[in-house]
């Protein structure tokens, strides 16, 4: 995929899809918003040398998911005062065309996370970037 589109994808696409659902999820009792990012993103991780990680650069794929979460922190304050949440999370690494079936995860799999999050309870986080097992670092 090329640079623009992946920028076009992950980030305006993003904006352009969250803001045209606002005036949906303020109707809702239960608004959630959950944006697919990933671990590559994560500035605090790629610091760091022993990093699973640490040799893969995707510049543009990384950028486009780093502002994906910038994204997700901006909507989340946001929309704080309406009861719609706002989260990133990171499927791992998931077989599917995108990844020319490479990963260890299906499709099944990765889809949980992404459900915790959409039927969180109303006291549940926003504002945050998790795996299934834990929180993950900005």
């Amino acid at each position: 995929m090329s640079a623009s589109r992946t920028l076009a994808t992950n980030v305006v696409g993003t904006a352009a899809l969250t803001d045209a659902m606002i005036p949906l999820l303020e109707k809702s009792a239960h608004g959630r918003i959950v944006n697919v990012s990933s671990v590559l993103a994560s500035f605090a991780s790629r610091g760091q040398t022993d990093w699973i990680y640490k040799d893969v650069a995707m510049p543009t794929y990384q950028a486009s998911k780093a502002a994906l979460n910038s994204l997700t922190l901006s909507y989340a304050k946001l929309l704080a005062d309406k009861n719609i949440k706002v989260n990133a999370i990171c499927p791992g690494l998931t077989a599917t065309d995108a990844t020319n079936h490479y990963g260890d995860r299906t499709p099944d799999q990765a889809a949980k996370i992404a459900i915790t999050y959409a039927l969180l309870e109303d006291d549940g986080p926003t504002g945050t970037f998790a795996n299934e097992d834990s929180a993950l670092s900005w």
